[in-house]
C-alpha cells in the first residue's frame, strides 16, 4: 500500500495515490475550482432548414466546441476563487473507471482527502466528518456506466 501526500494541493497531479485491497490504484485529487459546465450544443432541424441546416448549423458549432471553453474556463477559475468550497475526488481506471466526489469546506480539505485515502485503502467508502459525499460520476451523469455482459439468448 503506498501512499504518497503532496505538500501543495493542485488540480494538476493527485494529491495522494493509494493502492486498494484488490489491486486498484486511486489517485485522490483536491481542487477549489468546478469544472466548468459545457454546453450541449443545440440540434438543427432538418426540416425547418432543409438541406441547407449544414451551413446554418456551422456557426453553432464553432461557437460551442470552439469558443465556448476559452469562456467557460476563466469564469470557473474566479468562481473557485471566490468559492469557499472544496472538491475532493477520488478516481480508478483499473479494472475499470470509477470516480467518487465528496464537497467539503476551505480549510478541512487535508484532513477529508487523508481520511478519504485511508477509507480507500481499507477497500471503503467513506464519509468523514465536514465531507458530503455526491456519489459516483455515473451516479452523477458525467460518465456512461459500463455495459452489462452480451445477453446468451441473443
Amino acid at each position: 500500500m503506498g501512499s504518497n501526500p503532496v505538500d501543495r494541493v493542485s488540480v494538476f497531479r493527485p494529491y495522494a495515490v493509494v493502492d486498494g485491497p484488490s489491486g486498484q490504484r486511486w489517485e485522490i485529487y483536491v481542487s477549489r475550482m468546478p469544472p466548468p459546465q459545457w454546453r450541449r450544443p443545440a440540434r438543427m432541424h432538418r426540416e425547418r432548414y432543409g438541406r441547407f441546416a449544414p451551413l446554418f448549423g456551422l456557426p453553432r458549432v464553432v461557437l460551442n466546441r470552439v469558443l465556448w471553453p476559452f469562456v467557460a474556463v476563466p469564469f470557473a477559475v474566479a468562481e473557485g476563487l471566490r468559492s469557499h468550497t472544496v472538491r475532493v475526488e477520488a478516481m480508478t481506471h483499473l479494472p475499470k473507471r470509477e470516480i467518487y466526489l465528496w464537497t467539503t469546506t476551505r480549510g478541512r480539505e487535508r484532513y477529508v482527502a487523508d481520511e478519504i485515502a485511508a477509507g480507500l485503502a481499507a477497500g471503503a467508502i467513506l464519509e468523514p466528518n465536514g465531507a458530503r459525499y455526491h456519489g459516483t460520476a455515473e451516479s452523477r451523469g458525467l460518465i456512461r456506466a459500463p455495459e452489462g455482459p452480451p445477453d446468451p439468448r441473443a
